[in-house]
């Protein structure tokens, strides 16, 4: 009697490190490479979100414009 409540709890961890499994792989499909850090420079760093097409923008070098994150527009019209 005791191996089987042993085996039924063994059972079920594995079931549920599957479960959490699959959702974690799920989950990171659909996030992947949605963030791209793009540096056109060595002023300027751009985060740009592939899924809305926003990107925010810094400059890193000191007094050379603004130092916080601003997010900029993208215009997709030919």
């Amino acid at each position: 009697m005791e191996n089987k409540s042993i085996l039924y709890i063994c059972i079920s961890i594995i079931i549920g490190f599957s479960i959490l499994s699959v959702s974690l792989l799920l989950l990171y499909k659909d996030n992947r490479n949605r963030y791209q850090m793009i540096s056109p420079n060595e002023t300027n760093i751009i985060i740009f979100d592939s899924k809305t097409g926003d990107y925010w923008r810094k400059f890193i070098e000191p007094d050379e414009g603004p130092t916080d994150w601003s997010k900029e527009s993208v215009n997709l019209k030919k």
